[in-house]
């Protein structure tokens, strides 16, 4: 297992990077106790271990110039992107964290994206996760489906 600790930006940039390239079974990124951190890019994981997200009662949020779509699709064009999406095939768990979009300048708090190759079953475990009301979750299953919605908690 590979272990991450992160109490500022360039931390967790650091971490999601590393955690996306290596071949690890499981990737666990550990927050300081209740750190904020303000993101001005979405984190995207694309690694093949499972993805496990320990926030210790820490806030992610998109700051005011987080970054957005600037796209053909008008659906897409000038919305902010998601603060953390997944572009794997892994299990993911997120225990713990508030993700703050900002008044919806972030589209999406958690994106899962599942490739088009992926085989099998993804389990998203999220414990303790905390969100603004405009901070959506969003599920794409490629090529045949997009479900969509508020998470519950």
């Amino acid at each position: 297992m590979a272990r991450y600790l992160v109490s500022n930006l360039a931390q967790l940039e650091n971490a999601f990077d590393q955690a996306s390239e290596n071949d690890h079974s499981v990737n666990k990124i550990i927050f300081a106790n209740e750190v904020d951190i303000a993101l001005s890019s979405g984190l995207e994981y694309t690694g093949v271990g499972k993805l496990i997200l320990e926030g210790n009662g820490s806030t992610v949020f998109a700051a005011e110039e987080f970054e957005e779509y600037d796209s053909d699709d008008c659906d897409l064009d000038g919305k902010g992107v998601a603060l953390i999406t997944s572009r794997s095939a892994a299990d993911v768990v997120i225990k713990n964290l508030t993700l703050d979009g900002f008044e919806g300048a972030a589209q999406h708090g958690f994106e899962l994206d599942v490739p088009r190759d992926a085989e099998g079953t993804i389990n998203v475990l999220l414990k303790g996760l905390k969100h603004d009301l405009k901070t959506r979750f969003k599920v794409i299953l490629l090529p045949v489906a997009v479900t969509e919605g508020f998470l519950q908690l």
